[in-house]
């Protein structure tokens, strides 16, 4: 089964790849990379799994999703301090990034 795990170079998503792949599953991530989390991809991403690094507000998906048969979603914009100073793109982010897929 392939699986595709949004916020897969997240913490959470991360240990959640971990785990798919420990079950046997292909994964495949979408991630933006964050620059508020993260300053390019991190040293643990496995070279065993398809990262794209994308925003899902303005993501197309190509050939690599055609065959995913579920989803995880994880990719969220957080913290609070940085809600407070960024509500609207933290909504859009959080919002619109879900319902563009």
């Amino acid at each position: 089964m392939k699986v595709l795990v949004t916020g897969g170079a997240g913490f959470i998503g991360s240990h959640v790849v971990d785990a798919l792949r420990r079950a046997g599953m292909d994964v495949i991530c979408i991630d933006s990379l964050d620059p508020g989390i993260h300053h390019g991809p991190p040293d643990y991403l496995r070279q065993d799994v398809d990262y794209c690094f994308a925003d899902l507000r303005y993501w197309t998906p190509d050939s690599r999703f055609d065959d995913v048969e579920a989803v995880v979603h994880l990719a969220a914009l957080g913290g609070v301090s940085r809600a407070a100073r960024e509500p609207a793109n933290i909504i859009d982010a959080n919002c619109r990034g879900t319902g563009g897929w």
